[in-house]
């Protein structure tokens, strides 16, 4: 798909999509209860490019009430009408991938490679709305039905990290609403406008209002008040093993299902008759893509003695080559997401 205009020209139009100062709670565009805001920033320049509310525990009790409510509705939703609406939901974005990737460049400072495949992921999960069944049980008794019912959890809460917002939200979100929950994200505050974005265009997809609801704010307010609720029946979180192993002992204190992905210290591993020409290219790009902000990243290498020499100087001369810029330029690598 080609770029109609060049990125940078178009990105100020794309960040009035999302308005300023406020959050996305029972399909409404509302600020912080406590008015405060945090201002996200452009990693590579520093601009500011948009402010979002600085949530708490109330703006989270309100889009967990707002969840609630919507469930009733959304759970008796026939499974094929809600897989009807998410796959409506990534259809409209992939006609707006373009701008997705944009606005995710522009606040992690990525480097712009075409539009994003965010859509694909929600028409994925769309097709299994209708594919979770039960089992039917043998019983002892010739008058007795054993089966299984798989029921939804209610409101499900996710806290969403700064390296890949859009996509890791969507993973979380489009799986957890097509088997007819509703959700509540927390997304990073270094980089939450395209979560933003995204919760809008579920709106204009025909999703129903609460269904999904995003609070912006900072982890140890919002992020922490989540899994504390009472009506927040499953979580999920991506991000450090610290914060992790917090949501973790959060969740274990209400006794509710947590998915967690954390980060790690990823391998590659070089053996003794690779062809190094051809490796080591990859080798770079598997610990460079995104400024190494990746939980996947190869930062690791585990080499044959033989060649390590060999190994050391080719991966030197190859960082060398390694172009680093902003977002819209043709370069390898952007920079990280702060400087903390």
């Amino acid at each position: 798909m080609a770029v109609s205009a060049p990125p940078q020209t178009r990105a100020p139009g794309i960040l009035e999509q999302v308005p300023d100062g406020v959050q996305f709670i029972g399909g409404v565009w509302t600020p912080a209860k406590h008015g405060e805001t945090i201002a996200v920033i452009n990693p590579a320049s520093g601009e500011h490019l948009r402010s979002v509310p600085r949530g708490g525990a109330d703006d989270v009790a309100e889009a967990v009430s707002a969840a609630a409510a919507a469930f009733p509705k959304w759970r008796d939703l026939s499974a094929t009408q809600r897989g009807n609406l998410i796959r409506r939901w990534g259809d409209i974005c992939n006609q707006h991938a373009e701008d997705i990737a944009i606005l995710e460049c522009l606040e992690v400072g990525k480097p712009f490679k075409g539009p994003a495949n965010v859509g694909d992921r929600a028409i994925y999960f769309a097709g299994l709305a209708d594919k979770l069944t039960g089992d039917t049980l043998p019983s002892a008794n010739p008058n007795v039905l054993g089966i299984t019912l798989r029921e939804p959890y209610g409101v499900c809460g996710s806290i969403v990290p700064w390296n890949f917002p859009p996509h890791l939200m969507m993973s979380d979100v489009a799986p957890a609403i097509a088997a007819g929950n509703t959700i509540v994200v927390k997304p990073p505050e270094d980089a939450p406008i395209t979560c933003l974005y995204l919760a809008k265009l579920a709106q204009e997809a025909g999703i129903p209002d609460g269904v999904i609801n995003v609070v912006t704010g900072y982890g140890s307010e919002a992020g922490s008040a989540l899994p504390l609720h009472p009506l927040v029946r499953h979580m999920s979180f991506t991000g450090s093993p610290e914060t992790g192993s917090k949501v973790m002992t959060a969740c274990a204190q209400r006794l509710i299902p947590l998915h967690l992905e954390l980060g790690g210290k990823s391998p590659q591993v070089v053996l003794r008759d690779a062809d190094l020409n051809a490796a080591v290219p990859h080798i770079v790009r598997n610990f460079t893509s995104n400024a190494g902000q990746v939980c996947v990243a190869g930062t690791r290498l585990v080499v044959d003695q033989s060649v390590r020499s060999q190994i050391v100087e080719a991966i030197a001369a190859e960082m060398e080559r390694v172009r680093v810029g902003h977002w819209y330029e043709d370069v390898d690598m952007g920079p990280l997401i702060s400087k903390k």
